[in-house]
């Protein structure tokens, strides 16, 4: 193997993890903005309930 070979292998491993730690970025950012829905949703329906109980 020559050393071109082993940089361009290295090149791609390093890309490779690049790509995976993006792709996991962007998975904890969607799952973020989920819970984050998922809070406000929440918030909604207890305020809707405050404000039937207080109606």
């Amino acid at each position: 193997m020559t050393v071109g070979e082993l940089i361009n292998r290295g090149e791609a491993t390093q890309l490779a993890f690049k790509g995976e730690a993006a792709q996991l970025a962007l998975k904890g950012e969607a799952a973020a903005l989920g819970l984050g829905f998922k809070g406000e949703a929440a918030r909604l329906a207890f305020a809707g309930e405050l404000a039937s109980a207080l109606g």
